[in-house]
């Protein structure tokens, strides 16, 4: 077989040069990666983000952000004794929020007896007494009218006629008007009002 050397040189010299051809264009793609702008410092929880110039964002952390922007997260002022958690508008507002009342009884709020004893302030003038010496019920605060007892004792006047005797000489239960339950002093039958929950103390009134 004759073979013509110099076409096969011409054809070896084509083929080795686009070999170089294509090393070069590889090794340009990986010098560019190379010489690509150096990344920034990656955020805590973010990802680093490039640039179309190679230069390197940092990234944000969202959840961050958002604890930063929620204050603290206690979404309360106190807590009870239990450890259920209050608003500050609840401390001392005149209503029980703690089952144990501790939200009503702290320094500030609440009512000292005379002798010191503290209540809750809701107890003040509810017509029972709380204090040992009833002066949750009587004191200037209480504007309910009050029934004196026969040796000058007051009581309130919604323990008159409840079939128990308060006062000590009994004058509370006399002159009262039987009602379905409990009774009324004679003086509130017939008066227009029934005082009675049957309104028993109106229903033979002419």
């Amino acid at each position: 077989m004759n073979i013509d050397f110099g076409k096969f040189l011409a054809a070896a010299t084509l083929l080795s040069g686009g070999c170089v051809l294509v090393a070069s264009d590889d090794n340009a793609a990986d010098d560019g990666a190379a010489s690509q702008g150096t990344g920034g410092t990656t955020g805590s929880g973010g990802a680093t983000t490039t640039a179309s110039d190679g230069t390197g964002t940092t990234g944000t952390d969202a959840s961050t952000t958002a604890a930063d922007s929620s204050g603290d997260g206690t979404g309360g002022a106190a807590m009870c004794t239990d450890g259920t958690p209050l608003m500050a508008e609840q401390i001392c507002d005149g209503m029980p929020d703690c089952e144990d009342y501790s939200d009503e009884l702290g320094e500030g709020c609440g009512y000292t007896c005379a002798d010191g004893t503290q209540i809750p302030s809701f107890y003040v003038c509810d017509e029972y007494f709380d204090c040992p010496d009833a002066s949750d019920e009587n004191n200037d605060q209480c504007m309910s009218p009050m029934f004196t007892c026969g040796d000058g004792t007051q009581i309130p006047t919604s323990y008159q006629c409840d079939a128990y005797p308060d006062c000590e000489d009994g004058s509370d239960e006399v002159d009262c008007f039987a009602c379905d339950e409990g009774g009324v002093p004679m003086a509130q039958v017939c008066d227009g009002m029934p005082d009675c929950e049957d309104g028993s103390d109106e229903a033979m009134c002419g």
